[in-house]
């Protein structure tokens, strides 16, 4: 389970719990989704450690807090609260499976066999997976899957 299902399923839980994100990833889109599925705080792991526990801090006082890189405006936050992150809340584990598989250099013929559908129905799945990324090639889709951390 990556950090964003873990945040997805906490937050279906209604848990009344404080969100605060130390991961590796700084990209926008992985914050965006975090936000969105409850994270008050992001703290990349290539800042300075004291800075964790200033988030940890700020999020218990009721406040966001994100690294000092980023900087959000209120109407921002409630923009990334309210508005819906296809990538994040519709990316399957199959849809991975899929790229994964891409990544690997595989034809397209066997990624089609390798998840026991046709040549069409696959391509239709690449299609469907490029629109949710906001991608239009494998190297752009690999390459976001990354940045966000749902690739090695």
């Amino acid at each position: 389970m990556n950090g964003y299902d873990v945040a997805k399923y906490l937050q279906k839980a209604s848990l009344p719990l404080k969100i605060v994100v130390f991961s590796t990833f700084d990209d926008l889109n992985a914050i965006k989704a975090m936000v969105r599925f409850g994270a008050k705080g992001f703290v990349c792991k290539s800042d300075p450690i004291k800075l964790l526990k200033h988030a940890i801090d700020q999020v218990l006082e009721g406040k966001f807090y994100f690294t000092k890189n980023m900087v959000f405006s209120k109407d921002e936050i409630t923009a990334m609260l309210q508005s819906p992150i296809t990538w994040a809340e519709t990316i399957t584990n199959r849809d991975l499976k899929m790229a994964q598989l891409m990544q690997n250099g595989l034809a397209f013929k066997e990624v089609a066999n390798c998840l026991d559908i046709t040549t069409s129905a696959a391509s239709k799945k690449r299609k469907k997976l490029f629109t949710k990324t906001e991608t239009n090639s494998t190297i752009g889709l690999i390459g976001f899957l990354r940045k966000v951390g749902l690739m090695p």
